[in-house]
């Protein structure tokens, strides 16, 4: 169990840097956040839904369209890792996160930034019901859309977690973009298994993703 003291005072430490609009600082605050989730996920779960309005307060922070990529990074990476946590993953969808983040998706350049926004929906999908709002959004058409051109042999855990949203979310795509979607996720398929075959996650995705796609 983490010091519940240490975690109290770096969320009002957020809190204040979120006020005040000191970015470099909230983004210290936010990975120092993200490494504790790893430890203990519940205990810095509890805190941060014991404390009222952050995490929507967060969500708007992505909302606002910040440019600043090393602070979006600590608050996907922040994110992600929260997502794991059935409640969190509750309160993120309640707040609007799931369409706050999936709008972002077009607006973000950064390889690393993409990865870790989209691992977040990823892991929000976890809830059956944030799943089908992704489905219904055409979640899987944004994902070909901008992450294929970024999901690269040099990048084998964007095209991981790329696949595996695709794989949660083919199969129930709505029809509309059926096509699009089919094709793109085909070709990232391919990418991961001519490009990093000996990856046996990453090979267990891709051939899962092909084998829907031909369905």
């Amino acid at each position: 169990m983490l010091d519940s003291d240490v975690i109290s005072s770096v969320l009002n430490s957020i809190k204040g840097c979120l006020k005040k609009s000191q970015p470099k600082a909230l983004a210290s605050g936010l990975l120092f956040l993200q490494n504790m989730a790893v430890i203990s996920l519940d205990d810095v779960a509890k805190a941060i839904l014991s404390e009222e309005n952050v995490l929507s307060t967060l969500l708007r922070t992505i909302q606002t369209k910040t440019s600043n990529t090393n602070l979006l990074i600590s608050l996907f990476g922040l994110l992600s890792n929260l997502a794991l946590h059935t409640d969190v993953r509750s309160r993120i969808a309640d707040a609007g996160g799931v369409e706050i983040i999936q709008d972002r998706l077009a607006s973000i350049k950064n390889a690393q930034l993409l990865l870790l926004a989209l691992k977040t929906l990823l892991n929000l999908a976890l809830n059956t019901a944030v799943a089908e709002t992704l489905a219904e959004n055409y979640c899987a058409y944004e994902v070909v859309a901008h992450a294929h051109a970024r999901a690269s042999r040099d990048n084998p855990d964007l095209l991981l977690i790329s696949l595996g949203l695709l794989d949660k979310l083919i199969d129930t795509e709505v029809a509309a973009n059926q096509n699009e979607v089919a094709s793109g996720a085909e070709s990232i398929a391919l990418a991961a298994l001519g490009d990093h075959p000996s990856i046996k996650q990453l090979r267990s995705v891709a051939i899962s993703v092909l084998q829907k796609v031909s369905e």
